[in-house]
């Protein structure tokens, strides 16, 4: 009797101590949802070609990261390369490379709303004036204008080569072109009227331009990879998207850079962050390269960035592309603050 009293005892304590633990371990409650303000969504591409893409959402005061949840919400994969997301009111998109689809998405809950289909190698999207869904190509040489009301191709512009990210501002498309996965070689940023998708203007800037996002006084800022097989430094950026010119210039010192030169913003767009082997920040009046990183990884391989409106840490995903990524959060003056093991390829933050 004595030892089944103690069977029992020992098996109610470790009921006890894994439901204690639950709430920490990553798994996605049923019914969860999830609102502003509360966390940040992760987009994480996965190994190309294996379809094992993955949206996920870091909860701020639980400190616990949920991952899978658009698949645990729709019993479906998101497909293939995950490239990024799109968040426009109360609705979502995701952009799924090697799928070739936009999934339109609820954010509070996942739940998938509809897909639009048949999209070559979508890199990046944006709505504009709510009716048109403006769509870059990675590998193909169109962008493409999507009729949000049906879904369906309305318009395209011929770019003559695979396209990056895109702006809008002072009524304008402000797109990359891209230099990467076998382009020809690339140091331009196509204008373009959204509602004719004309040609308007090329800005030159540096090699093989890829980010692109627009500060507090509503200047673009442009980040260029370069290429370090060809002894090409990459550079920063500042355009005035009003006249079209380029403002100011800061080539990065050496070849020494991360995955991606991603871009981003604090809250008030008056300091913009960048990835170079380390995390770099520059005011938006700046006209040189900073003397040093807000964050220096040790040589990790960099390739997610994103900045928390609320009180300017930095979120920054290390890469290795073969068995797992890291999330790491460091707070505005570059102190480590947590680090989380996470599922292949984190690439975007989005602050919800």
């Amino acid at each position: 009797m004595r030892n089944l009293l103690n069977s029992l005892m020992l098996c109610i304590l470790v009921f006890l101590l894994v439901a204690g633990c639950e709430k920490d371990s990553g798994v996605q409650p049923s019914g969860i949802r999830y609102q502003k303000g509360e966390g940040v969504f992760i987009t994480q591409e996965g190994n190309f070609q294996t379809g094992n893409g993955v949206l996920s959402f870091y909860n701020f005061a639980k400190d616990t990261l949920y991952e899978g949840i658009y698949e645990e919400r729709n019993g479906v994969l998101v497909g293939n390369v995950l490239q990024g997301a799109y968040f426009e009111g109360n609705d979502a998109y995701l952009v799924v490379n090697g799928s070739g689809v936009i999934i339109k998405f609820d954010p509070s809950t996942g739940n998938q709303l509809s897909l639009i289909r048949n999209l070559a190698s979508p890199n990046d999207f944006l709505i504009y004036k709510e009716r048109h869904g403006i769509v870059s190509d990675l590998f193909g040489p169109y962008l493409y204008k999507i009729d949000m009301l049906t879904g369906f191709l309305s318009d395209s512009l011929f770019t003559g080569g695979g396209t990056g990210e895109i702006a809008i501002a002072e009524d304008k498309l402000f797109i990359t072109k891209s230099s990467d996965f076998g382009a020809p070689p690339s140091t331009s940023v196509i204008v373009a009227d959204p509602e004719s998708l004309e040609i308007l203007d090329t800005i030159s800037v540096g090699y093989n331009p890829s980010s692109i996002l627009a500060d507090g006084d509503g200047h673009l800022w442009v980040a260029c990879n370069g290429n370090s097989f060809e002894g090409r430094l990459g550079s920063l950026h500042r355009i005035n998207p009003e006249s079209n010119e380029v403002t100011a210039t800061l080539p990065f010192p050496d070849l020494n850079t991360s995955y991606a030169a991603r871009l981003a913003r604090n809250a008030d767009g008056t300091q913009i962050y960048f990835l170079k082997g380390d995390v770099y920040r520059v005011s938006i009046e700046d006209t040189t390269f900073p003397s040093e990183p807000v964050v220096a990884t040790g040589g990790r391989s960099l390739y997610g960035l994103g900045v928390r409106p609320g009180n300017g840490d930095i979120y920054i995903g290390v890469e290795d592309f073969i068995t797992e990524s890291k999330i790491l959060i460091f707070d505005d003056s570059g102190i480590m603050l947590r680090e989380m093991d996470s599922q292949v390829g984190v690439n975007n933050f989005y602050f919800y």
